[in-house]
C-alpha cells in the first residue's frame, strides 16, 4: 500500500514537470507507473535468481525483494530522466513571436513591428 501511495505523490511531480513544458500528463504518468512494474519484476527475477545461485533449498525472500525495490527505483528514475530530457513545446525564440509582434499593414497584409532602429534607417 505504501508504494502506490509513493507511485501517486511521484506521479503528481511528473506531470507537473511534463506539463511545465506543454505536454500531456497521462502519458508520462503511465510511463512511470510501467517502469515502476517492470523494474520491480525485473528486480525480483534477479533476486531470486541470485537467491538460487546460492544453493539453498528455499529462495531468500529478502533478497528478492529488496532486489525488487532496487529495480522499481531504478524504473522511476528512469521515467522521471525521460520526463526532464524531453524538449519544451512552448517556444521561447524570437523565430516565432505570434501575431501580436506585427502590424497590419495598408495592404492588410501582416508585416512586422516598426522598431525605432527602422526610423532610423528611413531618415
Amino acid at each position: 500500500m505504501l508504494e502506490i501511495a509513493i507511485l501517486y505523490y511521484m506521479s503528481k511531480s511528473l506531470g507537473d514537470i511534463v506539463q511545465a513544458k506543454g505536454r500531456m500528463r497521462f502519458g508520462y504518468q503511465l510511463l512511470l507507473w510501467l517502469f515502476w512494474f517492470g523494474g520491480e519484476l525485473c528486480g525480483a527475477f534477479a533476486g531470486g535468481a541470485l537467491s538460487a545461485a546460492g544453493g539453498a533449498d528455499d529462495p531468500n525472500m529478502i533478497l528478492v525483494y529488496g532486489c525488487g525495490l532496487v529495480g522499481a527505483v531504478v524504473g522511476a528514475v528512469l521515467a522521471f530522466a525521460i520526463a526532464k530530457g524531453v524538449p519544451s513545446l512552448k517556444a521561447d525564440d524570437d523565430f516565432y513571436r505570434g501575431p501580436s509582434a506585427c502590424d497590419r499593414g495598408a495592404a492588410g497584409a501582416w508585416a512586422p513591428a516598426a522598431s525605432a532602429e527602422d526610423d532610423r534607417i528611413r531618415r
